[in-house]
């Protein structure tokens, strides 16, 4: 077949129109892929089948033109210098943006630069006389375009214009408001700048025009005079008052399903559960075991410190940092030169650094506990989490009080290592005691709770919980404790 044939057959189905004017967008596709590409007809085929595999389409043609017999949907900007039979100028009622006149600067390439003016002893923005010149100026450029544009759709049509306008009881009573301040036939550019929309300048014209007498008969308004010279012939088409009562008239109210209503209410009904309001959503492993010296948030240094003011308490905290930043190989090699690193990365300020107690640390890098923690292949250190009591396995009275809940657990843990499949959760203490017992006595429910929280977190379970003592540079090593 020859390219005359192709169109022929193409035409003669139902949908011809259409199928012609594919054939015809095709050939425009193949005319720009010959001018960029030099494979020629191969290549083409073989570009329509890469689309064809990998999902793609090309774009149907438009069959409807400007000229045919058919509704074109327009914005007024794209109507400019076209003209139809009929025109339907629709959405008068839409509000103009006005955002930029509410600008604290206000530009004009005639006026200059306007700014308002804030007070701070009042707290208030008060509008400069510049800046209110400007926005006046801006205002009536821009409601000047707004009626130039108005101007355009109005004169798009050729025979006959319809105007759709709203004329409901909040419109009505803006363009009456507006009506009132127009004598005769002109209106002054300070009414007009009043418009916020086409609707208003539309129905400032439009109310005295003899045409508009139904609307006007409506609503109860006479205007000065009527009629007028040269006035075009306008027909104002109102739906009948009946009809919204016609309307009212016909709704039916369906009644209520009194089983679903019933099961509505059981689905959404609140029980009252007292420990939802008397009980805290979230705790902290400190407020509950009432311990305040794990320093969950350490302090930020504090360049006025000295080593006097820093008390015992605090002393501890900064151990506890240090072990919370240090490298534990380079520490364990030279514990002077890795505070020093540290001072130097600002984590201490030089007073802390003398602070930390030398003694204590040192001991724990020439510990049993810290040769098994440096053979560990995973060690996690400052470990934050926060579960659902739900979620864990606690104690009967915290079971009891947040079972069913979405209360919450928050913690962190100094320090925890792989070993043996499983992990054991290192806790570093600074009190002063005199025995490793004491520890586990104090501290037993702290330890348990970190051990059913970490047993829900981690993929293997807390094998053990080990308490090391900085003040007796020795440790002892617990089951976890019960709760």
């Amino acid at each position: 077949y020859d390219v005359t044939d192709v169109f022929a057959i193409a035409a003669s189905y139902e949908d011809g129109e259409q199928k012609c004017a594919n054939l015809n967008l095709l050939t425009e596709y193949a005319r720009a892929y010959e001018q960029s590409s030099p494979d020629g007809i191969a290549g083409f085929l073989r570009y329509i089948d890469y689309i064809s595999k990998s999902g793609g389409d090309f774009e149907q043609a438009l069959t409807v033109t400007e000229a045919s017999d058919a509704v074109v949907v327009k914005t007024i900007h794209r109507s400019k210098g076209l003209e139809y039979p009929f025109v339907f100028l629709c959405q008068t009622g839409k509000r103009f943006n006005l955002t930029d006149l509410g600008g604290a600067m206000q530009l004009n390439p005639e006026r200059g630069v306007g700014l308002s003016f804030f007070d701070y002893k009042t707290l208030t923005k008060r509008p400069t006389v510049f800046w209110e010149s400007v926005r006046r100026a801006n205002r009536s450029e821009l409601l000047s375009e707004e009626l130039r544009l108005l101007y355009v759709a109005m004169t798009r049509a050729r025979e006959r214009l319809f105007i759709i306008l709203d004329i409901s009881d909040k419109s009505i009573k803006r363009a009456l408001e507006l009506s009132y301040e127009v004598s005769g036939y002109k209106i002054s550019p300070a009414v007009a700048e009043k418009a916020a929309c086409a609707a208003d300048w539309l129905f400032l014209a439009l109310l005295k025009h003899p045409g508009f007498a139904a609307l006007r008969s409506r609503l109860g308004y006479e205007p000065y005079t009527d009629g007028g010279p040269d006035l075009p012939a306008i027909a104002a088409e109102l739906p009948p008052e009946t009809a919204a009562h016609e309307i009212a008239e016909k709704k039916i109210i369906a009644k209520a399903d009194g089983n679903l209503v019933n099961a509505l209410k059981e689905s959404f009904a609140a029980l009252p559960d007292k420990r939802l309001t008397e009980n805290e959503a979230k705790l902290t492993v400190s407020e509950i075991v009432k311990d305040d010296s794990l320093g969950f948030f350490p302090r930020v240094p504090d360049l006025g410190d000295s080593l006097e003011e820093i008390s015992a308490a605090r002393r501890g905290t900064l151990t506890h940092r240090f072990m919370q930043f240090c490298d534990f190989e380079r520490a364990a090699r030279d514990l002077e030169g890795e505070i020093s690193r540290l001072t130097a990365a600002n984590t201490f300020t030089p007073k802390e650094a003398e602070a930390i107690s030398r003694k204590g640390v040192r001991g724990f890098f020439e510990s049993e506990i810290y040769r098994r923690l440096s053979r560990s292949r995973e060690v996690l250190r400052e470990r934050r989490f926060i579960v659902r009591f739900d979620d864990i396995a606690v104690g009967p009275e915290l079971r009891d009080i947040y079972k069913g809940t979405d209360g919450m657990l928050q913690g962190v843990a100094d320090c925890l290592f792989e070993e043996d499949g499983g992990y054991v959760l290192v806790d570093y203490k600074t009190d002063r005691v005199r025995a490793p017992s004491e520890l586990t006595a104090r501290y037993a429910p702290q330890l348990a709770l970190y051990k059913a929280a970490f047993d829900a977190l981690l993929p293997k379970p807390v094998k053990s919980c080990y308490i090391y003592s900085f003040v007796l540079g020795e440790g002892v090593e617990t089951g976890g404790g019960q709760l």
